[in-house]
């Protein structure tokens, strides 16, 4: 069912498809990461190896991240924006959508795509969607000397996934298939060089407590079998020396 018509004209020519499993009662796909100032796959700033739910909702403005997450997005906008003399990010901006709060950045001119990178998003595979300056920044309607930047961080630290909201989904065509549960998206990405493989908070160290234990488990069973062994030949040296006594007596 197409509600409003499909110009499939207008979807990119060299693009096909790429479609994700969606997962529970509302349309989301697993997201491997964040990029920042990215054509090519470079600053994976928030790469913590852990794939979180990426929700669809087109009710929400732009994209938003976790609390915990928060903190590297401000620091990967500073780090990945050229901004104008005199000119001041204020990554403490807050603002409200759907009764939910929301910490937003935003600074003091007027908006200038040629001083922002590009951000994008990483889903499971190797395809990244780009999220451009064009969509995630705009003037504010009282003040054109205010720039607003869509990237959002979450207020509910409980909360552990992000949300792709309308101005990030406008760059591309979506399908969403409930014979399959599928998301699909037409549009530009690029390749990333990599995809890690999934692991929850807390999983390494554990793998490593794990492959210690293990370790020492097998070097205790080695060193048991050799001292098992040095009695065992120890017993027969005696053995033999006990017998040429016999023989001596004898």
């Amino acid at each position: 069912m197409n509600i409003g018509g499909l110009n499939e004209s207008a979807m990119n020519a060299t693009a096909k498809w790429v479609r994700y499993p969606s997962y529970g009662s509302n349309w989301i796909a697993m997201v491997h990461d964040i990029r920042f100032n990215s054509s090519s796959a470079i600053n994976q700033t928030l790469n913590d190896t852990y794939q979180r739910e990426g929700r669809f909702e087109t009710a929400f403005p732009g994209i938003s991240v976790p609390q915990k997450l928060w903190p590297n997005v401000k620091n990967a906008l500073l780090a990945n924006m050229s901004l104008p003399e005199n000119t001041i990010l204020n990554c403490d901006e807050n603002t409200r959508f759907l009764d939910i709060d929301y910490a937003f950045c935003a600074y003091n001119a007027s908006c200038n795509m040629q001083n922002l990178a590009n951000i994008s998003i990483q889903f499971s595979g190797n395809e990244t969607f780009i999220y451009p300056p064009t969509s995630y920044v705009s003037n504010n309607l009282s003040n054109s000397t205010y720039c607003a930047i869509g990237i959002y961080g979450h207020s509910n630290p409980e909360v552990d996934y992000y949300q792709l909201g309308s101005k990030f989904l406008e760059n591309y065509y979506l399908e969403f298939n409930y014979t399959n549960q599928s998301v699909g998206l037409n549009g530009f990405y690029y390749l990333a060089e990599s995809v890690d493989k999934p692991v929850e908070p807390g999983y390494n160290i554990m793998l490593l407590w794990a492959v210690i234990l293990i370790s020492c488990g097998v070097v205790g069973i080695v060193l048991s079998v050799c001292v098992c062994l040095y009695i065992k030949q120890k017993n027969r040296t005696l053995g033999k020396q006990l017998g040429n006594y016999k023989e001596l007596d004898n």
